[in-house]
C-alpha cells in the first residue's frame, strides 16, 4: 500500500507570551500627587541616568508628596519636577511615578535609562524604552502588545500618574516591519528563538525548558506565530509567538503520538492554517481550520480507504481557496491531496510507485496554485530533485533540476518576481561535500545552480522563507552546532552565523 499524508490547516488566534498585550492603568489616588504633589507629565530637561535638579540630600523630599512619592527637587532616590535614579517625580502613589523620570522611572521626559514622553532606554511610560512599553516601545517591548516584563501608561509600583505624551520610541526601541522567527532544535537541551529584522539583526532568547526532537513547525497565526513540535517521547506540544517571547509549550490535545513532523503553514496573513504529522501507527493525521473557528481534534489526511500512510510526514501548503498535501508512499511514490475548504480529497498519484525514497516532499503554493518537489531515485547520482506543478487537475510530467542531488527533504519559498528560490543539501558522495546550495525554479524550469554557503559538512536540511526588505530570501540551517543565516539577492548568498553550540534542526516563518 502507498503511504499517506495528512495535510489539515491550521489557524491560530495568537495568544499574547509572557509579558503579553498590556493597556494603560487608570489613574490611581496619586494622580496629580500622594498628598497633594505636582501633576504627572511635566515636561523638563532629562538629566543623564535620571539625575535630579536641585539640592535635596539622599532620600529627601520636598513639597507634598504621598506614601513613598515625593515632590519639589530631589536628590538621588528621592523624586519631583526631575527625578533621580529610581524615584518619582509630581504627584505619586505608593512608589509611584510623575513628572520627568530618570532609570526605571516613568511619565513625562525622561532621562536616560527614564520613560515617559519621549523614552530612554529601560524606561517606560508614553513611548518606552528598551523592555518598557506603552505607546511604541523599546527592545522587549511592543507597542499595543507589551514585551514581557513591560508596562503601559506610567504607573510606579501601587501608584499611578498620568502617563506622559507618547513620542518615538528611546534607544534600543523596538524595530518595526516583519520579522523572520526561528525555533531552533538544540541537541538533549531545550529550544531556544532565534528573531531576525533588518534593523536590530538577530536576536537569542531561551524557549522554556521543554527539549524537542526534531524540526519545529513555525507559521503565522493572526499577528504572531504558532509552534507545533515533538517531544522525544513523540508527544506533541504547542507554543505562541507574541510580542517577541514564546509562551511555554503544552500538550496539544486531540492530537496522537508523532513518529515524524510536524509539518506547518498558513496564508499570508494568519488567518488559515495546516498542520500534519505521521502517526505513531505509521499513518497520516492532521488539520485545517480557521483562527476563529479554535483547534479542533486531528483527523485523517485524505478520504482513503484505508487511511494514508506511510514512512515520512507529509509536506502541506495553504492557499488562498484550498490547502494542499503532498507525501511519499511506502510503496515510493509520490501522491498529493486537496482540501476544499470542507474536507479533504482522495490521494492523487503524481508520481509512480519506485520513484522516490523514503524522503519527504515539499510543497509550496503561489497564486493558489501548488508546486511539488520531490527527490527521485535511491542515492547517487540518481537522488535528484524534481519539480512538477498542477495545472487544472493534473499535474504536468516533471522537471529535474541538473546537478540538483540530495538525499533529504528540500526548502522552498516563492519569490517577489513568482518564481520560487529551492534550497537543497548537498550529496557528500556527489562532490558536494554536503554544502548547502540554490536556484530558482520558474514554474518547473531549472535556473542556474549557485552555491550558498562554502562550508562543508552542513548539519540540517535548509529552511527557506520569503526575503525581509531588500533580500529576495532567507535560508536558515545548522552546521557545527551553531544557526547559520544565508541572505540571498540576485542570486548571491551572504552568510551570517548566529551562535548556538547545540543547534541541530530549525523551524521558521516570516512574521509582520
Amino acid at each position: 500500500m502507498r503511504a499517506s499524508h495528512l495535510l489539515a490547516s491550521l489557524v491560530l488566534v495568537t495568544a499574547c507570551a509572557s509579558g503579553g498585550a498590556l493597556t494603560e492603568d487608570p489613574p490611581t489616588s496619586g494622580a496629580t500627587s500622594g498628598a497633594g504633589g505636582a501633576t504627572a507629565g511635566a515636561a523638563g530637561v532629562p538629566a543623564s541616568a535620571g539625575a535630579a535638579q536641585g539640592g535635596a540630600g539622599a532620600a529627601g523630599q520636598a513639597g507634598e508628596s504621598g506614601s513613598g512619592g515625593v515632590a519639589g527637587e530631589s536628590g538621588s532616590g528621592g523624586v519631583a519636577g526631575e527625578s533621580g535614579s529610581g524615584g518619582a517625580a509630581g504627584g505619586s502613589g505608593s512608589a509611584g511615578a510623575a513628572g520627568e523620570s530618570g532609570s526605571g522611572g516613568s511619565a513625562g521626559t525622561s532621562g536616560t535609562g527614564g520613560s515617559a514622553g519621549t523614552s530612554g532606554a529601560g524606561g517606560s511610560a508614553g513611548t518606552s524604552g528598551s523592555g518598557g512599553s506603552a505607546g511604541t516601545s523599546g527592545s522587549g517591548g511592543f507597542a499595543g502588545v507589551s514585551g514581557s516584563g513591560g508596562s503601559a501608561g506610567g504607573s510606579g509600583s501601587g501608584g499611578a500618574v498620568t502617563a506622559g505624551a507618547a513620542g518615538a520610541a528611546g534607544s534600543g526601541g523596538a524595530a518595526t516591519g516583519p520579522r523572520v522567527v526561528a525555533v531552533v532544535t538544540q541537541s538533549s537541551a531545550p529550544p531556544y528563538v532565534a528573531t531576525f529584522t533588518d534593523a536590530a539583526g538577530w536576536v537569542e532568547t531561551p524557549a522554556g525548558s521543554t527539549v524537542l526532537a526534531g524540526r519545529a513547525g513555525v507559521a503565522r497565526s493572526g499577528t504572531g506565530a504558532l509552534v507545533v513540535a515533538r517531544q522525544p517521547s513523540s508527544a506533541l506540544v504547542a507554543a505562541t509567538w507574541s510580542a517577541g517571547s514564546l509562551s511555554t509549550f503544552a500538550p496539544l490535545p486531540g492530537f496522537p503520538n508523532a513518529t515524524d513532523g510536524p509539518s506547518l503553514s498558513a496564508t499570508p496573513d494568519g488567518a488559515r492554517l495546516a498542520i500534519a504529522y505521521l502517526g505513531s501507527d505509521a499513518r497520516h493525521y492532521g488539520a485545517v481550520y480557521t483562527a476563529a473557528g479554535g483547534l479542533p481534534t486531528a483527523g485523517p489526511l485524505g478520504t482513503d480507504v484505508p487511511q494514508a500512510f506511510g514512512d515520512s510526514v507529509a509536506s502541506v501548503a495553504v492557499g488562498a481557496a484550498s490547502a494542499y498535501a503532498a507525501y511519499s508512499g511506502d510503496d515510493h511514490g509520490v501522491y498529493a491531496l486537496t482540501h476544499d475548504g470542507a474536507q479533504w480529497s482522495t490521494s492523487k498519484p503524481v508520481m509512480g510507485a519506485g520513484t522516490v525514497p523514503t524522503v519527504s516532499p515539499t510543497v509550496v503554493v503561489t497564486n493558489d496554485v501548488p508546486t511539488v518537489l520531490y527527490v527521485e531515485g535511491g542515492g547517487n547520482p540518481t537522488s535528484q530533485v524534481c519539480a512538477t506543478r498542477r495545472v487544472g487537475a493534473d499535474y504536468l510530467p516533471p522537471a529535474c533540476g541538473q546537478n540538483v542531488y540530495t538525499s533529504r527533504t528540500v526548502g522552498a519559498a516563492p519569490l517577489a518576481n513568482g518564481k520560487l528560490l529551492v534550497a537543497w543539501h548537498g550529496l557528500e558522495s556527489n562532490g558536494n561535500d554536503q554544502r548547502i546550495y540554490a536556484a530558482e525554479l520558474d514554474g518547473i524550469k531549472w535556473g542556474v545552480v549557485f552555491q550558498v554557503d562554502q562550508e562543508q559538512d552542513v548539519t540540517s536540511a535548509p529552511v527557506v522563507v520569503t526575503g525581509l526588505a531588500g533580500a529576495d530570501a532567507e535560508i536558515l540551517y545548522t552546521k557545527g552546532g551553531k544557526l547559520r543565516h544565508a541572505r540571498v539577492v540576485g542570486g548571491v548568498a551572504t552568510v551570517t552565523v548566529i551562535g548556538g553550540a547545540n543547534a541541530v534542526e530549525v523551524g521558521a516563518a516570516v512574521i509582520p
